[in-house]
């Protein structure tokens, strides 16, 4: 009895160190955990010959290579916490329906080869646009255009549509820290009212 008693306690401590193991795992972009400061995060960043362009009190605005492409990075913190919780990626604006579709088709397919299937993905135009009308990029600007992907993984989530700026965003979100941003967020909601 001692002794099943001792596997018992030998497997739920095995089962619970390999459930903390994969929830404190952190969503990566680049190759670098989405954890600690949004400064020490940007440090990283430089690292890979990213370039500092401009902070808010939410965010760091950086510029360099993703994907081949020369782009703008945000990177989203909590304001109190100072914690990086989302890396947002926008690509160059391009005002060609043909080439944007193209584009935005092409990440999605390089993100399924690496995440496979996505969580959610969806293509059309809210009314009175739809594909074909010639007005495709009134219909993206007005928001009226929905093309968007998107990946649940253990680690967070990662999001690739066409945005309203007509550009393809690419955001990466942790799911610990983007949970403790909301803790945070509530905590001063609270402290406030």
């Amino acid at each position: 009895m001692k002794l099943a008693r001792l596997i018992l306690a030998c497997m739920l401590l095995f089962a619970f160190n390999t459930y903390a193991q994969e929830t404190s795992e952190h969503m990566k972009f680049m190759g670098i955990e989405i954890d600690g400061t949004a400064t020490s995060f940007s440090e990283k960043l430089k690292q890979k010959g990213f370039t500092y362009v401009d902070s808010s009190n939410r965010s760091i605005e950086m510029k360099g290579r993703f994907t081949g492409v020369d782009v703008e990075v945000y990177l989203i913190y909590n304001e109190t916490t100072n914690l990086i919780w989302k890396v947002s990626v926008y690509y160059p604006k391009d005002t060609n329906w043909s080439s944007i579709k193209y584009d935005f088709n092409k990440l999605k397919d390089q993100f399924i080869t690496k995440y496979g299937n996505p969580s959610n993905d969806f293509h059309f135009f809210s009314k009175p646009y739809y594909e074909g009308d010639n007005y495709e990029m009134q219909a993206v600007r007005k928001e009226k255009c929905h093309y968007a992907t998107f990946w649940d993984l253990k680690t967070g989530g990662i999001s690739v549509e066409i945005t309203e700026f007509e550009q393809i965003n690419v955001a990466y979100e942790d799911k610990i820290n983007s949970e403790l941003n909301k803790q945070a967020r509530n905590k001063q909601t609270m402290d406030d009212i």
